[in-house]
């Protein structure tokens, strides 16, 4: 995938989306699905620098998911945002699951995160186990949660901001307690930590996370797109 503007409407694709630059091609979004399944998918440092990036009146930045299109075990970092757009949009009845949305700066014009957001959801999408920590305006580095019409579909989900208007049960906390090591990049959920354990299970969840590790370690799954590493277990034979 290293053309700018994906149009991705095949049954499935998993790989990586590395540095693409958005441009009007009749589509909103660096992706954008209808249906279909988008999974084990990294998008990282997709930059947004195009007014004209919108399609009936629709703006994203990374991924557009719509109908009845699906996205899991997928992690958006490191993307840049310099225009009016919210960074991933599930509409329709479209599904987001197991995902993390980490690292990423929005419009300087976005002040507080009050016009574009890491993340919008309509009525009736899913949002599930998604984390979202590090997305930030650039204006005054407030964390933008979710929006839209279906914020009370951010379910089993984790937020390093403010989490009012949120779902009760929301994980709160910050990146550097959410994940292994974020400062470097390693999104892995910190063992004993507030991600762990803290997803929904659900039918037809992936074997493996994104790493291709076990995606399910004890008896719930963890919040995003990473399982932590479950703890070395050692039998001595004398």
């Amino acid at each position: 995938m290293d053309r700018p503007r994906q149009t991705l409407d095949f049954p499935a694709y998993r790989g990586v989306c590395p540095q693409n630059s958005t441009r009007d091609n009749g589509k909103a979004g660096g992706a954008w699905l209808d249906a279909g399944v988008v999974t084990h998918t990294v998008f990282r440092k997709n930059k947004t620098n195009s007014a004209s990036v919108w399609w009936n009146g629709v703006t994203e930045g990374v991924l557009h998911l719509g109908g009845n299109a699906r996205a899991e075990n997928c992690l958006f970092d490191d993307n840049s945002q310099y225009v009016a757009v919210t960074l991933v949009s599930v509409e329709g009845t479209a599904v987001l699951r197991n995902c993390s949305i980490v690292n990423t700066g929005l419009s300087s014009t976005n002040e507080g995160c009050s016009v574009w957001s890491a993340l919008k959801i309509a009525s009736g999408a899913t949002v599930q186990n998604v984390v979202i920590a590090g997305v930030t305006n650039t204006i005054d580095g407030a964390a933008c949660p979710p929006t839209g019409s279906g914020v009370a579909n951010f379910l089993n989900g984790a937020f390093d901001g403010d989490a009012t208007g949120l779902p009760e049960g929301t994980v709160t906390g910050t990146a550097a307690e959410f994940f292994k090591d974020y400062a470097n990049g390693d999104y892995t959920p910190k063992t004993g930590g507030p991600l762990v354990g803290k997803g929904a299970n659900y039918e037809g969840m992936a074997s493996v996370d994104l790493a291709g590790n076990r995606r399910l370690v004890g008896s719930k799954v963890d919040i995003g797109c990473y399982e932590a590493s479950s703890a070395a277990f050692i039998i001595i034979v004398r």
